[in-house]
């Protein structure tokens, strides 16, 4: 069973930028879980943590857009705890203003959070692009950076979209309007 102790030590992982696994054992887990439903006698065996590898030069690449009033979002499907987390070792002005997208359950809370929050967590593909849509409706110049097929429309639909050339999908490619190689 999960106790205080270990969901404060899964808490300050998460707020260090760290993903974190959890594996458990029972001695009646079922072939397969249904609805998220867990066996009583789970009891925790090991936590791993993940971490993003920071290039060298995004400290100072932050900091030259913030110098030129880059108003920067981070827009990720991640916890946004997580998240703040590497903003953070990134140094990213505001890593701590964050809000866990599942939250917003209407277009037009998401609307209001566009202005409001600097990195969304749990975003879905469909969240994504509301909030380039909300930005730009907001009288923003947009520019998008992403690496899968679940950042296409939003890559497509900023004013710039920016594929990743190395490590992108070709969906990724295919919809936006520049390639980083």
């Amino acid at each position: 069973a999960m106790t205080d102790a270990l969901r404060e030590q899964i808490k300050t992982l998460s707020e260090g930028g760290y993903r974190v696994l959890l594996f458990a054992h029972s001695d009646n887990m079922p072939p397969e879980v249904e609805g998220g439903a867990l066996p009583e006698d789970i009891v925790p065996v090991a936590l791993v943590r993940i971490t993003d590898c920071i290039r060298k030069e995004a400290p100072a690449t932050l900091k030259y857009f913030a110098e030129q009033d880059v108003d920067i979002r981070i827009i990720s499907g991640d916890s946004p705890v997580t998240v703040s987390g590497v903003a953070q070792r990134a140094g990213l002005e505001h890593y701590e203003n964050y809000v866990d997208a599942s939250t917003l359950t209407t277009d037009e809370e998401l609307w209001e959070a566009a202005d409001k929050y600097k990195i969304f967590g749990r975003v879905t593909p469909y969240q994504k692009l509301e909030l380039v849509k909300a930005l730009k409706a907001k009288g923003h110049t947009v520019a998008m950076t992403g690496d899968g097929v679940n950042d296409a429309p939003a890559l497509k639909k900023a004013d710039v979209g920016v594929a990743m050339g190395i490590t992108g999908t070709q969906v990724s490619k295919d919809a936006a309007s520049m390639i980083l190689t």
